[in-house]
């Protein structure tokens, strides 16, 4: 008997084991999320005539990904939305292809993680025609807010020309 129970709990244990989602995992789920509120722009943005009425509409996007003292200290002082307008602009198609981690750090007791990564983001013509990628040098810090891990930081190296044609 004791034996029969030690093997369910046994299992138990391994089932739940295989099901968790690992830290490296989540956090390239949340950085993915991010990224995808910030540059994938639907048929109605791109219909806009004002392409400056995106800013907005990016803003409510991340929001839920970032806590509120990056969002508002960071988001809104540096117009982060502005090389994704600016491609709006010409056209352009930008679609994040890829979240590859390269360091991820647990600091704070695991209640808080620093994470560079590759962002890889695709530009795609007007046409369709013409796809370029770019690989884009990124960091973050997520920390867990309540039951939700959010970007606390985070910091990626796009300057101009790096989601041009």
């Amino acid at each position: 008997m004791r034996g029969l129970f030690l093997s369910l709990v046994g299992g138990l244990f391994f089932l739940f084991g295989c099901t968790s989602v690992s830290v490296e995992d989540r956090a390239v789920e949340i950085i993915t999320a991010y990224q995808k509120a910030r540059f994938e722009l639907t048929r109605e943005d791109m219909a806009l005539e004002n392409k400056d009425d995106i800013y907005p509409l990016i803003e409510e996007r991340v929001k839920p990904y970032l806590t509120e003292k990056v969002f508002q200290n960071s988001f809104f002082r540096n117009r982060d939305g502005y090389y994704i307008v600016a491609s709006a602009k010409m056209n352009h198609t930008l679609r994040i292809k890829e979240i590859r981690i390269k360091e991820l750090v647990a600091a704070d007791n695991n209640t808080s993680f620093s994470i560079d990564y590759t962002l890889v983001v695709e530009i795609i013509s007007s046409d369709t025609k013409k796809v370029i990628t770019n690989e884009l040098p990124a960091q973050v810090t997520i920390v867990k807010e309540g039951d939700t891990w959010k970007i606390d930081r985070y910091w990626e190296s796009i300057k101009a020309g790096d989601l041009d044609m």
